[in-house]
């Protein structure tokens, strides 16, 4: 059985794979962040004060997602 310690070894995030990594299920419109259940929903999570706030959020959402799963 793999311990968290272990798996977090071997999780890299560089420059290079960022972007990939960022990738996922939440994503922004206009300053709406939203998520995509894949099933023909589209779920709003939050409102942010700006475009760019959005889009970082939406980024750091799927970040987290993915690490998540890792794990």
């Amino acid at each position: 059985m793999t311990n968290k310690k272990d798996v977090l070894k071997y999780i890299q995030i560089t420059r290079e794979n960022l972007e990939e990594s960022c990738e996922g299920n939440y994503f922004s419109d206009d300053v709406a962040v939203k998520f995509d259940e894949q099933n023909g929903k589209i779920n709003t999570v939050a409102f942010c004060i700006c475009k760019q706030t959005a889009k970082d959020m939406a980024k750091g959402l799927n970040l987290y997602d993915g690490l998540k799963e890792e794990l």
